[in-house]
């Protein structure tokens, strides 16, 4: 009986639990809660084991069956490209990929996908051939302005060069010299004021200040204002930002939804001093557009060329006077500051380029377009100046076509191995090769006593200072305005900048390095263009230093 009523208790627990649907759902849930927790080890495991095994297999197929894999480099380079995205982040890519150059030869695989070359392959990369190897846009963080511009237009590139051209032609410039002379002249002025008040300059921002008034007033038909107390305006400031959120932030377009999530992230007043600086260019343009006034700057030049026919709409026209207030203005200001700081630090070389300016010209109306390029030595400085401190260090990044391309007697080809599956974020379309400039031009390969400021490696064997040392130099190596159909349209423009304000300097002024100045000056990050510091300098009157 007793049993009989312990079963029946059971059995009626029972009941009361199948008809009770709470405690039935808390009890099933206690079941499953238990099992998954038994179960949660060994799901870790086999994920963990799932992403180490995928990461494991393209490691080693990026080691020993990618088709980029009999190039030498380093081991974690060839197996990811966080490496090379590190550099860039730091910038200090043209530095190590120097060293890279150094330590595996004249082709490196900087990553994955990813080659450098430091040979006479310009005009395999960037020649005039078809199909032609295009841009990485991996390499620009590219705004919607900036998509519409010369610099990654696909088949508009030729329509918008060809609207272009004219501004930048010698007959052009020779009829803008007047501009030009006026912000060398204001230059000058400035230095005498800072010399008489005994006062170091930092000729880096002067540099800038002369350059950017110069290319406005050629633009926009109006300077900005910088050379009259040498500082820079609000605008410039914004400008220099936006420079450089673009060049660090290069890495973030290997993962499109991590570029997303960023662009999306940028504080507020980030987001508009770069909105309000491309507006600041757009509203200059359309004030230049109103003068309906004829002269020989850019923006009239242009304007001329497209009532006979060639076409730009205003959004280009918008999106190229902003590339061109980066391109044709910071580019020879860093220029300049490289090749002063090299002249400082080698008096003999200083020397040497003051007496023959001086020597060449009787007063300071003979400084002209026309004389200067008749000066050798101040022509070798330059050249050695851009070789030692080139002012994109970097590599411009071409991609091979789908039917490959033989760089340097090597066939890359198309489509190399994705690195990983069409929807992870570091997937690159194609592989992506250069020439980097400052590599190339500190490798004991292409020059003798690459890390040695020798102006003479650039003269003619007439000349009294020609050093036959030199004579091995590969001198068709340095191209830093790129060659073919992509190579910079303001080149003839920069090296007459270059030589007037040089001239300019060394005619009026003894120069020496100022005490205020960083020692090491060169030591700089890049992100596409250098971050410089200041360079602090000495203006002393003519004839002072003996």
């Amino acid at each position: 009986r007793g049993l009989a009523s312990a079963s029946c208790s059971r059995v009626g627990c029972l009941a009361g639990f199948f008809h009770d649907s709470r405690a039935r759902r808390s009890y099933l849930l206690d079941i499953a809660t238990m099992a998954l927790l038994d179960s949660v080890p060994s799901i870790a495991i086999l994920a963990i084991s799932a992403v180490v095994l995928y990461f494991a297999t393209h490691a080693i197929y990026n080691l020993y069956f990618h088709p980029l894999c009999q190039h030498p480099g380093p081991i974690p380079n060839a197996i990811s490209p966080f490496p090379r995205l590190y550099w860039n982040i730091e910038g200090r890519e043209p530095q190590t990929v120097l060293k890279l150059h150094l330590k595996y030869g004249n082709i490196v695989r900087v990553a994955p996908n990813e080659l450098s070359f430091i040979t006479q392959a310009w005009k395999d990369i960037y020649g005039f051939k078809r199909p032609e190897l295009s841009k990485d846009w991996t390499m620009y963080a590219l705004s919607e302005n900036t998509k519409r511009s010369i610099i990654l237009s696909g088949t508009d590139h030729g329509r918008q060069r060809k609207m272009l051209a004219p501004a930048f032609s010698e007959r052009a410039l020779k009829l803008q010299q007047g501009m030009l002379t006026t912000y060398t002249g204001m230059m000058v002025e400035k230095l005498e004021e800072r010399m008489k008040e005994n006062k170091s300059v930092d000729m880096a921002k002067v540099f800038n200040c002369v350059t950017f008034d110069t290319i406005a007033d050629l633009m926009f038909g109006e300077p900005l204002g910088l050379c009259e107390n040498m500082e820079y305006s609000d605008w410039l400031s914004q400008l220099f930002v936006s420079i450089w959120l673009a060049g660090a932030s290069r890495a973030l377009q290997y993962f499109p939804l991590l570029f997303r999530l960023a662009t999306m992230m940028i504080p507020k007043h980030i987001q508009e001093t770069i909105d309000s600086s491309y507006q600041n260019t757009v509203d200059k343009v359309n004030k230049r557009l109103a003068m309906k006034t004829e002269r020989p700057d850019m923006l009239g030049l242009m304007l001329k060329h497209k009532e006979e026919g060639a076409e730009m709409t205003m959004d280009e026209l918008y999106a190229n006077a902003d590339l061109l207030m980066i391109a044709g203005t910071e580019t020879t200001a860093t220029s300049l500051s490289g090749l002063t700081w090299y002249l400082l630090n080698n008096k003999p070389v200083l020397e040497r380029l003051t007496e023959e300016v001086r020597e060449a010209f009787n007063s300071i109306d003979d400084i002209t377009m026309e004389s200067l390029p008749r000066l050798p030595y101040l022509s070798a400085c330059l050249e050695e100046g851009m070789r030692m401190f080139p002012a994109v260090a970097e590599g411009i990044r071409r991609v091979t076509p789908s039917t490959g391309a033989t760089i340097s007697d090597h066939f890359i080809p198309p489509n190399a191995s994705l690195l990983l599956p069409d929807h992870f974020p570091t997937i690159l379309p194609n592989n992506p090769h250069s020439i980097p400039h400052y590599a190339a031009y500190h490798h004991p390969t292409n020059f003798h006593s690459p890390t040695t400021f020798a102006p003479e490696r650039w003269l003619l064997s007439s000349h009294p200072l020609y050093n036959p040392i030199f004579a091995s130099d590969k001198k068709e190596i340095l191209q830093p305005f790129s060659v073919g159909p992509r190579n910079c349209i303001g080149l003839t423009l920069a090296y007459h900048e270059m030589r007037l304000i040089m001239a300019n300097l060394l005619w009026h002024f003894d120069v020496e390095l100022s005490g205020e100045c960083d020692e090491g000056w060169l030591d700089q990050s890049s992100h596409l263009v250098w971050d410089k510091k200041p360079l602090m300098v000495k203006i002393l009157a003519r004839g002072s230093v003996a």
